[in-house]
């Protein structure tokens, strides 16, 4: 599921930092790279993309923003490691140079830096990408800042098998909302992981969703419930694509608590990252 993969890499990312387009369209379930499949939501077309750089915003009041650069293989690269020899991004004017992330074999490589982004505002993205043999590119786009939910309302426990509403107010619409929930459960005596997950794009005019009854699987008593609603606007210019996002997301569990990790690891496999 590209665009849940794509979020959930940066948010695990975020984690391990410490750190938490186009017009509105009048039909928000078909626009844009996302044109989400009833039968199949989320399954993105990213195979013309090289690049992708998401700023996902931490702060609902300055939108103090990590921005990611990520590499997506299929279309650049034959190899699963990027042969970079240098980058760098501007934004808004402002030139920056990112630090690298998760190339260790196991994480995918990216790129992250800082900055504060005011929502609800219009910015220039200029990435420049120069590789092992010196050949450079250059990809540019401009993209609106999310415009961050005033307020988050949701239930104070979860009832597994029972439908649930999350409610939220936004002062102005983004061009995406993502509700998404997962189900986790790490079995310790076979060292086996079994996982759920549901994801709908609803209209962008919507305050309220209610995750229907029975939607994800329940693996028993240590079952971790993670339920997020995400704002998203993206443009596409040519093979780069340029997103910010910013999530409200609640957890139940059984038996405590579900980690950051965790909706870090889902909201990746929203973007299609993963």
């Amino acid at each position: 599921m590209k665009l849940v993969k794509l979020m959930m890499i940066l948010l695990l990312a975020i984690t391990m930092l410490g750190v938490v387009g186009c017009e509105e369209d009048s039909d928000p379930t078909s626009t844009g790279l996302f044109n989400f499949d009833t039968d199949n939501p989320g399954d993105n077309d990213f195979s013309g993309i090289d690049w992708a750089v998401v700023a996902s915003a931490g702060d609902e009041s300055k939108l103090a923003s990590s921005v990611f650069i990520v590499p997506m293989y299929d279309s650049i690269w034959l190899d699963p490691c990027p042969y970079v020899e240098s980058i760098s991004l501007t934004i808004n004017g402002d030139a920056y140079t990112p630090e690298m992330l998760g190339d260790d074999g196991f994480y995918t490589p990216m790129w992250w830096v800082n900055v504060d982004m005011a929502q609800g505002e219009e910015y220039p993205f200029q990435l420049n990408v120069t590789e092992l043999d010196l050949t450079s590119h250059t990809y540019t786009a401009n993209v609106t800042s999310v415009t961050a939910t005033s307020t988050f309302t949701y239930p104070g426990y979860f009832v597994p098998g029972e439908p649930v509403t999350f409610d939220w107010t936004l002062a102005n619409s983004n061009q995406y909302q993502i509700a998404t929930v997962d189900t986790y459960y790490y079995e310790w005596s076979t060292n086996n992981e079994y996982e759920d997950e549901y994801t709908a794009e609803l209209s962008n005019s919507l305050r309220s969703y209610t995750f229907p009854a029975n939607c994800v699987d329940d693996f028993g008593d240590d079952t971790g419930y993670m339920f997020s609603i995400d704002q998203v606007n993206q443009t596409v210019n040519g093979r780069f694509v340029a997103v910010s996002t910013f999530s409200d997301y609640m957890d139940y569990y059984k038996k405590g608590g579900i980690t950051k990790e965790a909706h870090a690891i889902r909201l990746l496999k929203t973007l299609g990252l993963r």
